[in-house]
């Protein structure tokens, strides 16, 4: 869309919620030839300037700007990473795209991988900021607008938020946990009456947990009718937490589908999924979330979800996990390192483990307890935090990464001042996954497996007022229930049982998992002995062979520890088959 005066064009992918308020408050006397929230951007980018824009912005969104006047380009992304947006150069020219499958139809591209970015996305099943799977493209960092300046052709970033906003501000270290459950409550019910907002069906994700169960209680308040409800199930009950939704729905009384994968459904599904990520993409709760999302759409073209209140309200059991394995390195210090280092490469103990199930992240359970104490002794030898975190939240590790480019010590680079979050500070650990994990793997999930099938995702828990707010409060406040119960996520615990039996909200924390070991060995094996056949290795020539068949050994000998580390050769295979050999 071309602005009013001719001087901007814009391309914007996205939503911005509070679009009509800001043509009130900013643009009253203004002539509109439609309702679009584009036309409200292009507007208000003429009246305030490109640089102001995005502060003023509730919403989602990715978009570049030309000025015609400055001969300037300007990339702009949300606050969380919610939209896709990759640039950069190749022989002299420049590239930006919401898709990176775009790219391959332009002849100057050159769709060469890039190994570093290869090697850490077997390392998280995912390819984490700023990489992208291609040689000279990068995502685009959040809350950040970046400005090429075509005169000079230099390239600048500048960041317009940051969720330590309120951080500044004077903020009662006394405030009560009642308190702090209304003014959540206040933000949260704001942040869903905008996302409600639609001249379409609105639906919602509802696996039964305290974050999706939060946001159906409130949409369900703000709606006249009926809210539509969604949830996937398995037929094995480690992994099914239908019932619960179950339960959650008929309290709420929402108009609840329960979806079943069928096996005959699987193979197309993994194949028609695999074509929607743009880069290799392994969290295998992929498969699900594509499910539940083709099944919405029947009914829905927006679904909200419960992503995000891991993050911001410190739900992850690893947290704890890793505050205990950073107290125990404190305690030991340097002498336990080199201790722990000993123990672990000694001849006994690496002839002892049992190969790749030692290497597998540590929200995947161990198969023995051997394997276990090796693990902590494995943490041990980490010389800094972030390098014990990471590895915690690793698959493949050196030297067994199928990747044959894979370095030793290759680290995600962290886009936070380390000056700011020591490995003392109390959120330490949800502000690394704020700018990998929940970035470059939930919301992109979220995003591309929705996107997909044309339904789009909103994420009400991440609205930046919200999120400004809950983390500024003081950690005891966040960490404690007024009842003195242990419940996790008290907070949001507290305010979905102002809706909600307490009956229903307290269980054991169950991640959004899939029966992925029964799946490969089954309805899928057909589908993945192909793609992993010698055949198909040799069309690139960038994996270990020696590494995947060991690891096929392991799990066809019925080692399900191993199912993440295969499914993760397997997606890199369909990701690679579909770009170069389609």
């Amino acid at each position: 869309m071309v602005s009013a005066t001719g001087r901007y064009v814009l391309a914007f992918n996205g939503e911005i919620y509070n679009h009509e308020a800001l043509r009130k408050q900013h643009l009253p006397l203004q002539v509109w030839k439609g309702r679009s929230d584009t036309e409200t951007l292009l507007a208000l980018i003429e009246k305030i300037g490109v640089e102001k824009v995005p502060a003023e912005l509730t919403g989602m969104f990715a978009f570049i700007v030309w000025d015609q006047k400055k001969r300037c380009l300007h990339l702009v992304r949300d606050r969380f990473g919610e939209k896709p947006l990759y640039y950069g150069q190749q022989d002299g020219y420049f590239f930006f795209t919401s898709d990176l499958k775009a790219l391959l139809h332009c002849h100057k591209f050159k769709a060469s991988i890039d190994k570093e970015a290869l090697a850490l996305y077997f390392r998280f099943l995912y390819v984490p900021s700023p990489f992208s799977i291609f040689e000279g493209i990068c995502k685009c960092p959040v809350d950040s607008i970046v400005t090429i300046d075509t005169a000079s052709m230099t390239l600048s970033t500048d960041q317009y938020w940051t969720i330590e906003e309120f951080e500044s501000l004077e903020i009662d270290q006394n405030l009560s946990f009642s308190e702090s459950v209304n003014q959540i409550e206040t933000l949260l019910l704001e942040s869903v009456s905008h996302q409600m907002l639609a001249d379409v069906p609105v639906g919602a994700f509802l696996s039964g947990g305290i974050d999706s169960s939060t946001i159906v209680s409130l949409m369900s308040e703000i709606s006249r009718e009926r809210v539509n409800t969604y949830c996937i199930g398995f037929s094995s009950d480690s992994y099914n937490e239908a019932p619960f939704a179950k339960k959650i729905a008929d309290h709420l009384g929402t108009n609840h589908t329960e979806y079943y994968i069928e096996d005959h459904e699987l193979i197309p599904l993994v194949q028609s999924m695999s074509f929607s990520f743009d880069e290799p993409f392994a969290d295998s709760s992929q498969i699900a979330t594509y499910a539940v999302a083709e099944r919405a759409r029947q009914d829905a073209t927006v679904c909200l979800t419960g992503d995000g209140g891991d993050e911001l309200f410190g739900g992850y059991t690893r947290y704890v996990r890793a505050r205990k394995m950073q107290r125990l390195r404190s305690i030991t210090g340097n002498v336990g390192r080199t201790l722990a280092s000993k123990i672990v490469n000694s001849t006994y103990t690496k002839s002892t483990l049992n190969g790749i199930n030692y290497f597998a992240a540590d929200d995947y359970p161990m198969s023995n307890q051997f394997n276990q104490f090796a693990r902590m002794l494995q943490l041990l030898t980490k010389k800094a935090a972030l390098d014990c975190y990471q590895d915690m939240t690793s698959y493949w590790r050196y030297p067994f990464s199928p990747s044959l480019t894979a370095e030793p010590d290759l680290q995600a680079p962290m886009s936070f001042d380390s000056e700011i979050y020591k490995a003392a500070h109390p959120k330490y650990f949800q502000k690394i996954d704020m700018n990998s994990y929940l970035l470059d793997d939930i919301l992109c999930k979220v995003d591309r497996a929705c996107m997909g099938v044309s339904l789009e995702p909103r994420v009400p828990l991440l609205d930046h007022k919200l999120a400004n707010y809950v983390w500024s409060l003081p950690v005891q406040s966040m960490a404690q229930d007024k009842t003195k119960q242990t419940v996790n996520k008290p907070l949001l615990f507290e305010l979905a049982s102002k809706r909600i039996p307490r009956e229903l909200l307290k269980r054991p924390k169950q991640g959004f998992g899939v029966p992925l070991h029964n799946w490969l060995a089954g309805p899928l094996k057909p589908w993945t002995t192909e793609l992993l056949s010698r055949d198909n290795f040799q069309k690139h020539g960038l994996l270990n062979q020696d590494v995947v068949d060991n690891l096929l050994k392991q799990h066809h000998k019925g080692n399900q520890t191993v199912a993440p580390l295969v499914w993760s050769v397997v997606m890199f295979q369909a990701w690679y088959m579909s770009v170069y050999t389609a």
